[in-house]
């Protein structure tokens, strides 16, 4: 049950990232937003970290003190759901059933 929730609050996670940072581009001056124009090395931010966390706040009621923690946070719950899922299915394939040790 901890694969199933993982990889779909993974999917979730993915759905809310996208929409966070297309809701928190910053725009250019022609209303032309920044993220077609987006490059690696650009020293600017893209979106605004402050939105970001007023939007995760008001909807989750959980702020990150900065990216990195958020993205980590992304990053450890589909990956804690892919391992939660490959136990469960080693478990089944040597036929290891929780719970039913005693009979």
């Amino acid at each position: 049950m901890m694969g199933v929730a993982g990889v779909l609050g993974a999917a979730l996670l993915c759905a809310i990232h996208g929409a966070t940072v297309e809701k928190t581009l910053f725009e250019d001056d022609d209303g032309a937003r920044t993220f077609r124009a987006f490059n690696p090395t650009q020293a600017e931010e893209t979106y605004s970290m402050v939105t970001t966390n007023r939007l995760w706040s008001q909807i989750f009621g959980v702020a990150f003190s900065n990216k990195r923690w958020l993205h980590f946070f992304m990053l450890f719950v589909p990956i804690t759901g892919l391992w939660m899922s490959a136990v469960g299915v080693v478990g089944l394939a040597l036929n290891l059933r929780a719970y039913d040790f005693v009979s």
